[in-house]
């Protein structure tokens, strides 16, 4: 499994927050205590998706997700739909760590 390296862009939605992104490509791995919760010691698993120009206008913006659903189900719709311009919606219900996330793609 590949390391991702920091800086870790976490997505962060509070309960009724939602965010929607055009990826343009996204890779699985691990990460070093992402959230800091582990002393330093520990690995998590992390999927990185790229989001041109998102955040800072750099066609190397991304966010990181830790969330074992999330990680399970975004990597076969990114493997369909990451550069083609359809806009991946992800909505959260409830507070960590019990959120429940909602994931549709809008056609480009």
């Amino acid at each position: 499994m590949t390391t991702l390296t920091p800086p870790y862009r976490l997505l962060s939605l509070g309960d009724g927050d939602d965010v929607t992104f055009t990826a343009s490509r996204y890779e699985l791995g691990d990460a070093a205590d992402p959230h800091g919760l582990m002393g330093g010691r520990g690995r998590a698993p992390m999927l990185r998706v790229w989001i041109p120009g998102s955040h800072t206008g750099s066609p190397d913006d991304y966010l990181d997700f830790t969330s074992r659903r999330l990680i399970a189900e975004l990597p076969a719709l990114l493997a369909e739909f990451a550069g083609t311009g359809a806009r991946i919606r992800i909505l959260a219900d409830g507070v960590p760590p019990r959120t429940i996330y909602t994931v549709a793609v809008e056609p480009a």
